[in-house]
């Protein structure tokens, strides 16, 4: 004899699954000042060469409209860790999932704007490691692509749990300090 469901049969709307809730985070700006772009090691590294347009707030603080235009639905974010090693004796395929379930504890938006400040930091890095004698003044779009992302990038940081952070750290350190002794190299053969 077939059975049939009645409403009573049904679990309680308690039970039944509902959906998600939206939660929508505002980007507050910290207390304290904070340091201008300029101000990032691989500036001090370059000398004065970043434009001071650059430092000019963006004109809807606080929103995450400010953030770079990537920030697309159809924007897809390689997961694909940047270069260098992450830790003694890891090997690739370890260390490119290290890097995956790091940036699965991201936001799709804290995963862009991660992955935008790596790209931007690779092209400086590329443009270093083809040129070594290259002059600041060769690199603008590169050091301009940068700039814009390094204020996002510590926005970022600063609301991240600092587990992540040093993660992220570790993650990009090698590439930081690479870009940093090409430069001071460079500088050093041009003084």
């Amino acid at each position: 004899m077939p059975s049939s469901t009645t409403p009573s049969d049904q679990a309680p709307p308690s039970d039944q699954p509902q959906p998600s809730p939206v939660v929508v985070l505002s980007v507050e700006e910290p207390a304290e000042p904070q340091a201008s772009s300029s101000q990032h090691p691989l500036f001090t590294a370059l000398g004065d060469v970043a434009p001071a347009a650059l430092d000019t707030p963006h004109a809807e603080e606080g929103a995450l409209a400010a953030f770079p235009d990537q920030l697309s639905a159809d924007t897809q974010v390689p997961l694909e860790p940047p270069p260098g090693p992450y830790e003694e004796g890891l090997g690739e395929f370890a260390r490119q999932q290290a890097w995956i379930i790091l940036m699965a504890t991201l936001s799709r938006e804290q995963r862009i704007l991660v992955q935008e400040y790596i790209d931007a930091s690779k092209a400086i890095w590329k443009q270093l490691a083809e040129n070594p004698g290259a002059l600041p003044s060769d690199m603008l779009p590169q050091i301009e692509r940068f700039a814009r992302n390094v204020p996002h990038y510590r926005r970022l940081m600063e609301r991240l749990p600092q587990e992540t952070v040093d993660k992220l750290d570790a993650f990009l350190g090698p590439m930081v300090t690479d870009m940093e002794t090409k430069i001071e190299k460079r500088t050093r053969r041009n003084q």
